[in-house]
Order: C-alpha cells, then sequence, then structure tokens
C-alpha cells in the first residue's frame, strides 16, 4: 500500500501537473493518465470484497480509488475495466468503514457520463435509495451526489 500512497502524494504535488510524453513512443502524456494506466486497475482489483481480503486493505484501496476517480482519465480507466462493479459489491458489504468511500467513488464514476447507464443497470440506484435511510449525514451527502449524476442518465435520454 506504500506504493499507493506515495503515488497519491505525487499526484497532489502540483509541479508533476504536466509531464512530456514518454519519448514519443506513444502512450500516457500527464500525470493523470499516467496514474490511471498504472494504479486503477490495480486498485479496482484489491477493492473487490473477497472473504481472504483484509478489511483494511479494503479500505485503504477505496480511499485511493475515492482520490483518484475524481480525474476524468482514471473514470475512463474504471469503465474500461468494469470497475463500477467491485465498487458496488464493495458499498453492500457489512463493513460500514467502506461504506463512505465505496459510495464516494461511485458518485465520482457517475459523473462520467459513458458510466451512468451501466450503473444504474447494475443496481446503483437501490443502493443509493437503501442509504438515504441512515443516520449518517456524510454518508447520506455521498449518496445525493451518486444520486444526481445518476439522474442526468434520465435528462439525457
Amino acid at each position: 500500500m506504500k506504493v499507493i500512497e506515495k503515488t497519491l502524494r505525487l499526484r497532489q504535488a502540483s509541479k508533476y501537473d504536466k509531464v512530456v510524453s514518454r519519448n514519443g513512443r506513444g502512450g500516457a502524456s500527464t500525470i493523470d493518465e499516467m496514474l490511471a494506466e498504472l494504479t486503477v486497475p490495480l486498485l479496482l482489483e484489491l477493492t473487490t470484497p473477497f472473504p481472504w481480503r483484509k478489511p483494511e486493505l479494503l479500505l485503504r484501496a477505496s480511499r485511493a480509488l475515492g482520490h483518484l476517480t475524481l480525474s476524468e482519465e482514471a473514470q475512463a480507466q474504471a469503465a474500461a475495466q468494469g470497475g463500477w462493479k467491485s465498487m458496488l459489491l464493495l458499498a453492500k458489504a457489512t463493513d460500514s468503514r467502506a461504506w463512505f468511500d465505496s459510495l464516494r467513488c461511485l458518485a465520482n464514476l457517475a459523473a462520467y457520463e459513458p458510466l451512468r447507464e451501466p450503473l444504474l443497470n447494475t443496481g446503483a440506484l437501490p443502493l443509493v435509495l437503501s442509504f438515504f435511510r441512515h443516520g449518517d449525514v456524510d454518508l447520506q451527502s455521498q449518496a445525493v451526489r451518486l444520486l444526481g449524476s445518476l439522474s442526468l442518465c434520465c435528462a439525457e435520454s
């Protein structure tokens, strides 16, 4: 997990905002694209709540994804990987500590237009509605963000 923490620190450092393309060989040209290509697939795999995964690993990976998915490059990478499915599973998990970060990540992913319909079709709406019943205001605020982004799917069609 130290690699993930260093990656997030690198992303937050403003002097690395612009990175020149990799010697003309193609590939990522900005730090966001590089981070998305390198970390998003790994983090999505780590957030799948298998019984043998330690809860602390799930929490840290979902928190990192919550930060990274603010980037459109990371959202596109998650869409390509089908990453919303592991976040939906984690948000339905019994460990309430994972709920906030998984909802935040889902809300960030739903801001990416190509993911709105797949999120709706895979059960995001019943999930988000279930969080309105919780007394935790932070969970409710993330549920409102997710619902707001999902509602844009209905407005577009």
